[in-house]
């Protein structure tokens, strides 16, 4: 019952326009805000087994390559079930989930073990899997882009209402949300602009404490280290 309430949809580059539509708005904007001493933060929550993460790792991967820029990138993927988190881990996918996947960016991100693919440490170091709970753990922070595509669909108004402010704590100034084609920002539109009304990209317009966010803000009951999600081989740090 715990495994089919909780919906694992995803894929490479799901709905590859909307995809699109982020490497014009975001992708270029990230890469250029990353240096040696700059780190992009990118939070992906609801991730499943860790394509969607990996996949925003390859795009700004590509857009810091192309313009010969130094890759300082940590992705936060969360999620609730640890048997999806383990999966995300260990980053090894059939050939029919990367089917999608050009043959260069196959050749240079992930190696052909056996029939399946891995990805190649070198993408794996960039992502941090965590077990979290948007609804009852504290959020992170200083966040330059929320990729939350396809979850909020799930919760009721109260629900979203809640979780929308506590992505709104979560961003930086000018920090970019990317949610799902049905979802929408409920009564927090006058903090974002869009960027695309099809894909649901949004831009944080104002770095102020929202009415009421506070007491939104879940109550952290221990400050136990946080369960971080490795794979045999990989050094990835631990979730701040």
């Amino acid at each position: 019952l715990y495994a089919d309430l909780l919906i694992g949809v995803t894929a490479f580059f799901r709905d590859r326009a909307a995809f699109t539509s982020l490497e014009r708005h975001a992708m270029t904007r990230m890469a250029r805000l990353m240096s040696e001493d700059r780190p992009v933060r990118i939070w992906v929550p609801g991730c499943a087994t860790g394509e969607e993460a990996y996949s925003i790792a390859i795009q700004l991967s590509e857009c810091a390559r192309k313009n010969q820029q130094p890759i300082n990138l940590k992705i936060f993927a969360t999620d609730l079930h640890h048997g999806s988190l383990q999966t995300a881990a260990t980053g090894l996918y059939s050939t029919k989930a990367v089917s999608e996947l050009s043959d260069e960016l196959r050749s240079r991100y992930f190696d052909r073990v056996g029939n399946k693919y891995q990805v190649k440490a070198s993408l794996r170091a960039l992502v941090v899997f965590s077990p979290h709970n948007v609804l009852k753990d504290p959020p992170f922070t200083r966040i330059d882009l929320i990729s939350c595509r396809n979850l909020l669909i799930y919760f009721d108004e109260v629900a979203q209402a809640k979780v929308l402010n506590l992505f709104h704590f979560s961003l930086n100034l000018d920090g970019l949300l990317f949610l799902g084609p049905s979802e929408t920002l409920g009564q927090l539109n006058e903090e974002f602009e869009s960027l695309d009304g099809r894909w649901r990209i949004f831009r944080k317009l104002r770095d102020a404490l929202l009415p009421g966010a506070t007491r939104l803000l879940p109550v952290v009951k221990n400050l136990e280290r946080p369960i971080v999600y490795r794979s045999k081989g990989f050094d990835v740090g631990a979730a701040p």
